[in-house]
């Protein structure tokens, strides 16, 4: 299964989460994140006589932590992970789910002895994040059909089958906003800015990049070969993260017991919460014995 991390999820905003991860991981261990990104979970967590170490497919720059490049759905000897004997626990913080769990956890159950903890923190099938990840798979068709309509030989963007894509991206977000192709120049490019400024993360600010483009495109504020560069980036963007969510968007996730039906069966549960801010699900937190 191709993956990579793409996820960066906010611990900060959450200190509740980071309480569970913290309670649920043993104390005077070496904890190994599985795919910690540049490792700033570690940076969160009470030391309490732990050690850290990160795992992650990228190449990451300027970790936080001593970072070893590997992919977790394959196996890595655990003397590469500790040193003198030490104990471990293994957290995978929300990268579970970008790979296929069976093969990541069958990895994590190879390297743990016997006692030794396993702690998974993942979306909640029921939360926005995953809600948001759906979107992202209806959004992308409707990109690729701009790609292809840009990338067309004529020497005039068609503009009457973009305003029907447009129409259906206003609809599927339920924007409310003016149709793009009325909207006044400033509006667009305040609009671009502050896009660019924030960070274009979520499938509605790749939606709005993109329309906020093919507008300025069509007024000839930007050239054809900016605008496809621009649609050509976040359409790439959103099918490696369809592809690497598509397995994740068919599991049923909505409780700890559900995700250990995606567990190595060397893995035995010990424990779950639900972490539900404002009455939200957002995610699961669960732990698990190497038995």
């Amino acid at each position: 299964m191709q993956h990579q991390n793409e996820s960066i999820f906010p611990f900060r905003m959450f200190p509740g989460l980071i309480e569970m991860i913290d309670r649920r991981t043993p104390t005077n261990a070496r904890v190994v994140l599985f795919g910690g990104g540049r490792g700033h979970l570690s940076r969160l967590l009470n030391g309490n006589g732990r050690t850290f170490t990160n795992l992650d497919i990228c190449d990451v720059r300027e970790p936080f932590i001593h970072t070893i490049q590997h992919d977790m759905e394959q196996p890595i000897e655990r003397a590469r992970l500790v040193q003198n004997g030490e104990a471990i626990a293994i957290i995978t913080p929300f990268s579970l789910e970008y790979t296929d769990p069976r093969l990541t956890t069958s990895t994590i159950a190879n390297i743990l002895m016997q006692g030794e903890r396993f702690v998974c923190a993942c979306y909640n099938s029921r939360s926005d994040g995953i809600g948001e990840a759906r979107k992202l798979k209806e959004l992308l068709p409707l990109l690729l059909r701009i790609q292809k309509l840009i990338g067309s030989t004529s020497s005039a963007l068609p503009m009457k089958e973009l305003e029907r894509v447009n129409t259906k991206i206003l609809k599927l977000f339920k924007f409310k906003f003016p149709n793009f192709f009325i909207a006044p120049n400033n509006y667009l490019s305040e609009m671009k800015e502050s896009l660019q400024k924030d960070g274009i993360n979520r499938p509605s600010q790749k939606a709005k990049i993109v329309l906020v483009n093919v507008a300025l495109a069509e007024r000839r504020q930007i050239t054809r070969e900016e605008l496809s560069r621009v649609v050509n980036g976040i359409a790439n963007g959103c099918q490696r993260e369809v592809d690497l969510l598509d397995a994740s968007l068919g599991r049923k996730v909505e409780s700890p017991r559900d995700l250990a039906g995606f567990v190595d069966r060397r893995l035995r549960l010990v424990g779950g919460e639900f972490f539900s801010p404002e009455n939200r699900p957002l995610a699961i937190v669960a732990s698990f014995e190497r038995v």
